[in-house]
């Protein structure tokens, strides 16, 4: 259930503090994939370790303790990755979430990204998926706001939230 990445990114947006904690979590039809940010020192999101795949009937308590447990995993200051380190780091994220493509994890996806702030409660974003390719590729905020979560929570409604959230995402 519990597999292992180093990375794979997404450019974080201006004015984002290094403090917080991120984590994307991806919906299809026969998996749920959660992997934590690590934050690079050119501020780009990377995929990395830990990445849990849950089965689409896992529990809200699983899925919310699989949440805390790869935003409690995120790290700040990692090297970035060279131009043709790119490809390389795509694969291990693929490999656990078991596509030979980005573009195959991503057709029928839903996905969203939840952020830990300081004070440890919780913001999720909202995202619709883009074109197949240029600019508008990949998954984007849909614009729909964000939906917030106190830091009290449990995981039980952690995970419940996520699972509202991603049922919100197009």
């Amino acid at each position: 259930m519990l597999s292992r990445l180093r990375s794979i990114g997404r450019r974080l947006r201006p004015g984002r503090a290094a403090e917080l904690r991120h984590a994307s979590v991806y919906q299809r039809p026969e998996i749920l994939l959660l992997h934590a940010s690590a934050t690079t020192t050119a501020g780009v999101h990377l995929a990395q370790e830990p990445i849990v795949r849950l089965a689409p009937t896992a529990s809200s308590e699983q899925v919310g303790s699989a949440l805390l447990e790869v935003l409690a995993a995120c790290r700040t200051g990692v090297p970035h990755p060279s131009p043709e380190e790119w490809r390389e780091a795509t694969k291990p994220l693929l490999a656990a979430a078991q596509f030979r493509s980005w573009r195959a994890l991503e057709r029928g996806a839903k996905a969203c990204w939840v952020t830990q702030k300081p004070d440890g409660s919780f913001e999720f974003s909202i995202l619709a998926k883009g074109g197949p390719g240029g600019e508008k590729s990949g998954f984007h905020e849909l614009g729909a706001g964000r939906q917030r979560l106190a830091a009290t929570a449990s995981a039980e409604k952690v995970g419940s939230a996520l699972m509202m959230v991603l049922e919100s995402c197009e």
